[in-house]
């Protein structure tokens, strides 16, 4: 066996996949790469070849493979890729998908069910990171119903609508962020 883990993780969209692989490849000081396989699988048996060469001149990284539902039909390419890459003693090999994947041969399963609370509470500080304990409990609340990548956007919107629209220069207070929440 060359390669360090290999990991398929499933759970449901909003749960953490993303995030996770993100978080292990900054936590490996590693670059983190991600690939669609239903985009895999319309390149040619030549490109897919390239693609796995340049990956294994990679010393070390996270290699995300995100399995989405049109990629049923992909499985028998996936896991000749997947074959190569594990030739990588330095990758660290996620697919991602939303639901368990009997056809490909991956052989630990891990099921993410984390709640988005947690999810939020972390993006949440590191984007609003001068609002309290308190108050990121309250904004997390709201942006419950929201996506991740909404989230994150809503953070940045109200940096840049509060630096423009404000002559206070301390940072936007919560009311702001809820309220954009309540109007988004």
């Amino acid at each position: 066996m060359q390669y360090r883990i290999l990991v398929n993780i499933t759970g449901p969209p909003n749960s953490g996949k993303h995030y996770l692989g993100k978080v292990l490849a900054k936590e490996e000081h590693a670059p983190f790469i991600e690939i669609t396989l239903s985009e895999l699988a319309k390149r040619t048996t030549k490109e897919i070849e390239e693609l796995s060469k340049n990956i294994q001149e990679v010393r070390k990284g996270v290699i995300f493979l995100h399995h989405t539902a049109e990629d049923e039909e992909t499985d028998e390419s996936t896991n000749r890729f997947i074959e190569e890459l594990k030739k990588n003693k330095g990758l660290i090999i996620l697919v991602a998908s939303n639901k368990y994947c009997s056809n490909i041969k991956i052989p630990v399963q891990i099921k993410l069910q984390l709640s988005n609370s947690l999810i939020y509470k972390e993006i949440l500080k590191k984007y609003a990171n001068h609002l309290n304990e308190k108050e990121i409990n309250v904004l997390t609340k709201y942006a419950n119903t929201m996506s991740i990548n909404e989230v994150i956007g809503l953070c940045k919107y109200v940096e840049t609508y509060w630096i423009e629209h404000s002559e206070n220069k301390e940072r936007p207070p919560l009311k702001l962020y809820i309220s954009m929440v309540t109007n988004k």
